[in-house]
C-alpha cells in the first residue's frame, strides 16, 4: 500500500511531527505504510509490532524489527530514540501508562519527542448518536471494538501528565463533511469536530 499525503490526514501529520534523519521506534507499525515513509525521509526505523505477518512487511526497509506484545515489555534496545512512535496504539493497551512511563524513561533520548495520534471519543458525532441512545462498536474508527480506552483532549492530558510528558505541539484532525465547515468548524470547537488528536509530547 502506497503512502498518501493528505492536508487532513493523521499519517502526514505524524510523519511531519517525526521530521527527518531522525532513530526512530515505530511501535504497532502495523504492515509499515508509515514507517516507509520515516526511512524515504532519512530516518533509521526500529518497529516492534505485534502480527508476524504485518512485521515481515516491515523488514525490507526497517532498520530493526522485533515481533513483541508491547505490553509485556519483555524487549531491551542498546540505544534511544529522538522519536518514539504510538500511531493510534494507546487506546488498545490495558494498561496505557505502564507502557508509557517505561518507554519513555527507558528509551527517549534526551532532546527526544514521543509522537501520538489518539481516536477522540468527543467527536459531534459520537454525541449525536449519544442523543439518541447509540454507541455501536464498529469494525474500525473511533469505537473500533478492540479499543479498551476512549479518550477526550482533556483526558488525553491527564494521561500524559500521569507519565510526566506534555503537549509540546498538536494537530487537530477535522471530522466534518464539507471543506468549508471542515476549515471554520474545527477551529470553533477543536474538541468537538476532530476525529483525531496527533501530538508531539515531551518530557516535563
Amino acid at each position: 500500500m502506497d503512502f498518501v499525503m493528505l492536508n487532513t490526514s493523521s499519517h502526514q501529520k505524524v510523519v511531519e511531527f517525526v521530521g527527518s534523519d531522525k532513530i526512530v521506534l515505530d511501535i504497532g507499525a502495523g504492515s509499515g505504510v508509515v514507517s516507509k515513509q520515516f526511512v524515504k525521509n532519512g530516518c533509521k526505523v526500529t518497529v516492534l509490532e505485534l502480527d508476524p505477518e504485518r512485521a515481515k512487511q516491515c523488514r525490507p526497509f526497517c532498520q530493526k524489527v522485533l515481533i513483541r506484545n508491547i505490553e509485556d515489555l519483555n524487549f531491551k534496545f542498546d540505544k534511544k530514540f529522538d522519536r518514539i512512535v504510538f500511531g493510534d496504539v494507546l487506546e488498545h493497551l490495558m494498561d496505557p501508562v505502564k507502557v508509557l512511563r517505561h518507554v519513555s524513561n527507558n528509551y527517549l533520548a534526551k532532546d527526544g519527542s514521543i509522537i501520538i495520534s489518539m481516536p477522540n471519543i468527543a467527536n459531534w458525532h459520537i454525541r449525536l448518536n449519544l442523543l439518541f441512545g447509540k454507541f455501536n462498536y464498529t469494525k474500525d474508527g473511533i469505537l473500533d471494538r478492540t479499543h479498551l480506552h476512549f479518550y477526550t483532549l482533556e483526558t488525553t492530558k491527564a494521561l500524559l501528565d500521569s507519565c510526566g510528558l506534555k503537549i509540546k505541539q498538536i494537530y487537530y484532525v477535522p471530522s466534518v463533511p464539507f471543506p468549508f465547515f471542515k476549515k471554520h468548524l474545527a477551529k470553533l470547537n477543536r474538541g468537538a469536530f476532530s476525529f483525531q488528536f496527533v501530538m508531539e509530547v515531551v518530557k516535563k
